[in-house]
């Protein structure tokens, strides 16, 4: 069976104190909860090229300034396989553009979130995004589910 591969990516404001998330429609397990901005890696596209995409595709940035994304980390199951990405930026400058809008979250309150109000490992994968942003480490991690 191959794997579905996908991206995700956090937009963090400079002092990484608040976070780009957007609020999910689809896929159905995924409805009414915050994720991070990604989806789908299409056939012959890096995970690196995928996640400029999707972010182009659903969040309005200025072109100009669009984000560095940084690739720290990998999940992975016999079914997915998930690329995380985290960069800095204006959040205040992007504006959703589909129906599924975007959030500027404050960090400190992901923890404080119900399970039914976000993905079950997003303050985790927050956590480990501004931890390699602030230091490069860890330099890499994949995280197998089993």
């Amino acid at each position: 069976m191959k794997k579905t591969h996908y991206t995700v990516g956090f937009l963090f404001d400079q002092k990484k104190e608040r976070v780009l998330l957007i609020r999910k429609n689809r896929p159905k397990w995924q409805a009414g909860r915050l994720n991070g901005v990604g989806g789908h890696v299409e056939e012959g596209e890096t995970a690196d090229v995928c996640m400029h995409r999707e972010f182009h595709e659903e969040v309005w940035y200025n072109f100009l300034l669009a984000p560095k994304w940084h690739h720290y980390a990998q999940m992975e199951s016999s079914e997915f396989i998930i690329d995380c990405f985290a960069a800095t930026g204006d959040v205040s400058a992007c504006h959703g553009k589909t129906d599924e809008p975007v959030e500027i979250i404050d960090v400190k309150q992901i923890n404080g979130l119900r399970v039914t109000d976000m993905i079950e490992n997003l303050p985790w994968l927050i956590a480990m995004a501004i931890d390699f942003l602030e230091d490069g480490r860890p330099a890499f991690a994949n995280i197998k589910y089993v």
